[in-house]
């Protein structure tokens, strides 16, 4: 793989015929959260083509507590699964530095118009802000040699590095050797959840947490939900005045037992003052001693589903999934805590089809049905 630079994604991608090189290039722009950024390629002309490696490379200054940096979507996930990416996070002159790069076997053609199209969306979490973060190619890869932005089609390097990014603040230095970004600025990281918790009192529900960073904080909405995947609104609690220090905030939800739930699940919506929001972890208050197994979701999926458990004491479980044709195709033991666990299952690499999800353990021998589409 080439080199890239966590601000930078860089996209290697797979045609059958051979392009002259300075086919694409990129940008940053705000993604669908106050704490997302969305990387978008644009292509010099019109053609078919096969993705076949990418990477792009983001940075943040190292002025603010390092985040956490993951994948909020994927708007390629047809050509580029989501799982092929594989992630490097350095610390560059001053930023760190998250590399995201995917190598892509078998991905059908993509029709190229010549106009820009998103990439792949990048979500930060656990850090403070606002602050600036980049889109950028490292000289020669940076440290590890991968801190690029580079695009790939058909084993073809088809990447601009005269001008590899363009928009506002862009600076090319024109070479694979050279160091070129573009900034996004006003990237809003968001609150730092340093405490949440929700605890019985009588026949109420009194939920309660502590937060920093809220200089762009609006208010918090207190969702619930009865089946831990569709929650409804139940009241909102409005920031303090005072953002300057951590608050603590607290919100009783009143006479819940009536409603005869065996599990109550609750999460904040943090909403900021442009209207973009983050939500909190989900917490759970348990109203029966019976674990409780939720189903999968989404299923019919395609590249991922997710598992998700509440268990009144820690166990140790057995996942197993078998194909149609009884075959074993993925096993995996897991220890998961009391209260409510979701579990991602990475099924990109299934083939289409009907796949049976086995959980064992001591006190539990539950089977789902997953759909692979």
């Amino acid at each position: 793989m080439k080199k890239i630079t966590i601000l930078l994604f860089a996209i290697v991608l797979g045609m059958s015929a051979v392009y002259a090189q300075g086919s694409f290039r990129a940008t940053l722009k705000p993604g669908t959260s106050v704490n997302s950024v969305m990387i978008a390629l644009l292509p010099n002309s019109s053609f078919t083509g096969k993705f076949s490696n990418v990477q792009f490379t983001l940075q943040i200054p190292n002025t603010v507590p390092q985040p956490v940096v993951t994948i909020k979507s994927n708007p390629l996930v047809t050509y580029i699964p989501t799982a092929n990416y594989q992630t490097q996070v350095t610390n560059e002159g001053g930023f760190y530095t998250f590399l995201f790069g995917a190598v892509i076997t078998g991905s059908p053609d993509f029709n190229f118009t010549g106009v820009e199209f998103d990439a792949l969306e990048i979500v930060f979490n656990n850090s403070a802000g606002p602050t600036t973060g980049r889109l950028a190619h490292l000289p020669s890869g940076g440290s590890t040699g991968q801190l690029a932005f580079y695009v790939e089609i058909g084993g073809n390097d088809l990447t601009d590095y005269t001008s590899s990014f363009y928009g506002a603040g862009a600076s090319n230095g024109g070479s694979y050797d050279a160091y070129s970004f573009v900034p996004l600025s006003n990237l809003g990281l968001p609150v730092n959840w340093l405490k949440f918790e929700v605890a019985k009192r009588d026949n109420d529900a009194v939920l309660n947490w502590i937060v920093a960073n809220e200089d762009r904080n609006k208010l918090y909405e207190v969702e619930r939900s009865s089946d831990g995947r569709t929650y409804t609104g139940i009241g909102t609690v409005q920031s303090k005045a005072d953002k300057t220090t951590s608050n603590d905030y607290s919100y009783i939800d009143e006479n819940v037992s009536a409603l005869k739930i065996p599990i109550v699940y609750y999460r904040l919506k943090q909403v900021d003052v442009d209207g973009k929001f983050t939500y909190s972890k989900v917490y759970s208050l348990r109203y029966t001693e019976k674990s409780t197994l939720l189903s999968l979701y989404p299923n019919p999926a395609r590249n991922q589903t997710v598992l998700s458990i509440d268990l009144n004491a820690e166990e140790k479980i057995s996942i197993t999934i078998i194909d149609a044709t009884g075959k074993l195709v993925y096993s995996e033991t897991k220890i998961f805590g009391r209260g409510l666990t979701q579990h991602r299952l990475n099924i990109g690499n299934f083939k289409m089809g009907s796949y049976d999800v086995k959980l064992k353990s001591v006190t539990t021998n539950k089977a789902f049905k997953l759909i692979v589409q």
